[in-house]
């Protein structure tokens, strides 16, 4: 890759304002990324675990890997997959959380350039960073991050070098809610992380914890429950009492959350935490070139887990969320530009289309098919208009129409379906909500 960075479009809103519009082979482009995480919490880091899970990132879309700063300066057999996949890569040094004022520099020194040596010929490295979630500017950190860029200028001074994330207008952040308000964030350049929790595979959770504390998942977020669950709360990443509302919330659409299963859980939360990852996906990508790229956290978690912000759990297998985000990340997307997710009977219901071109897609003429379908999937309203879609990085705009959400639809489900086809009637993209 020749990879540089240029200013993104919007206003700069403070003086370390760094410039986010990642230009790869002279092509500028919305950076359709995730954080990772190491494949395996033992270690256990083998190259066909490797080839596993960056296959199926590359299946999915996924154009890069941020190394996560409290994980792994990554293996040869990571890069070298990577490399054979053309997935880039972001690398995180070992900073994270933390302060480092007792570091002794001198090993520090020696580290980072041992690891410099180890990775500037992989041909998938992009970017380098300090680390996560850490002040780079601390007295406590100072020294730290100038070891750090003295010896990249040095040693490596083709790539972009990031002091922390986020820092300089990139941005952190799990708000947990309805995911349309990501539209507010509309200055914000590069979202370096962001997700919501759901329930992993239920059967691979059967096969480690006790079957009498997966049949009732009631009350998970009363203070009694950590000491009725052992296990599942020991499984539960990041497990707190104020977290669960936010994620049964998403869930309680989908399914009765008073007294769930392991299976009813699992498949409730992760239909709505993958369409909230559908929906902030597209939310970020139409706000192109303003935003230019989005990286969820996190792509795989390294061991078998319960609840966790996740696409892939700790044996490899996809939950919906990683086949939601699948679909926005596609070169060429149809999608409808949502105002909010609930509505009510009597109310008008915008149809507003988009299509998102990713790098080197050529245009189309072609036309927009929407059609609404009501709970028992009976077509109500179909309407197709033709559409002109810009070639390469871009966001193309067609206003629809809007829908008369009929009064009998109180507490009920509509459906909508966007399709895209070309002008000889082959289809494109489709998109459901």
């Amino acid at each position: 890759y020749a990879i540089e960075q240029r200013r993104s479009a919007g206003i700069r809103t403070n003086d370390r304002w760094h410039d986010w519009q990642f230009i790869v082979n002279g092509q500028s482009m919305f950076i359709k990324g995730v954080n990772w995480m190491p494949v395996d919490a033992l270690y256990d880091l083998t190259a066909d675990k490797y080839d596993w899970a960056i296959g199926m990132a590359k299946e999915a879309g996924i154009q890069m890997f941020r190394i996560w700063g409290s994980g792994l300066l990554e293996s040869r057999e990571f890069y070298d997959a990577c490399n054979r996949y053309g997935i880039m890569v972001w690398q995180d040094f070992c900073i994270a959380n933390f302060d480092t004022p007792e570091w002794p520099q001198h090993v520090w020194e020696a580290q980072v350039c041992q690891n410099i040596f180890r990775l500037r010929n992989e041909p998938s490295l992009v970017v380098w960073c300090g680390g996560n979630e850490f002040n780079p500017y601390s007295d406590g950190n100072a020294a730290s991050v100038g070891i750090l860029e003295r010896n990249l200028a040095i040693f490596d001074p083709t790539r972009p070098f990031l002091r922390t994330s986020p820092d300089a207008g990139s941005m952190h952040l799990y708000p947990d809610f309805d995911p349309v308000w990501y539209k507010s964030f509309d200055l914000i350049p590069f979202v370096a992380e962001t997700g919501i929790h759901s329930i992993t595979d239920p059967l691979n959770i059967r096969e480690v914890m006790s079957a009498s504390e997966l049949d009732d998942l009631s009350g998970m977020y009363d203070p009694g429950f950590a000491a009725a669950h052992p296990e599942f709360v020991e499984h539960f990443a990041e497990y707190s009492p104020g977290r669960v509302p936010r994620m049964l919330s998403r869930a309680s659409h989908i399914g009765d959350m008073s007294k769930p299963d392991i299976e009813a859980i699992a498949e409730a939360t992760q239909v709505g935490a993958g369409e909230f990852y559908q929906v902030m996906s597209e939310s970020f990508q139409t706000n192109y070139p303003v935003t230019t790229g989005l990286m969820p956290w996190v792509y795989k978690r390294p061991w078998p887990v319960v609840a966790a912000i996740h696409l892939v759990d700790g044996y490899g297998q996809p939950s919906a969320t990683y086949y939601f985000l699948k679909r926005t990340y596609d070169p060429t997307r149809v999608m409808l530009d949502i105002e909010r997710l609930l509505w009510a009977p009597g109310e008008e219901f915008p149809m507003k289309v988009k299509v998102l071109n990713g790098v080197n897609q050529h245009s189309i003429n072609g036309n927009v098919e929407v059609k609404i379908w009501d709970s028992q999937f009976k077509e109500i309203y179909k309407e197709r208009k033709t559409i002109d879609v810009a070639e390469g990085t871009s966001v193309s705009s067609l206003e629809i129409g809007a829908f008369l959400i009929p009064e009998r639809y109180k507490e009920k489900y509509f459906f909508v379906t966007v399709s895209l086809y070309d002008n000889n009637s082959r289809l494109v993209s489709q998109a459901n909500y």
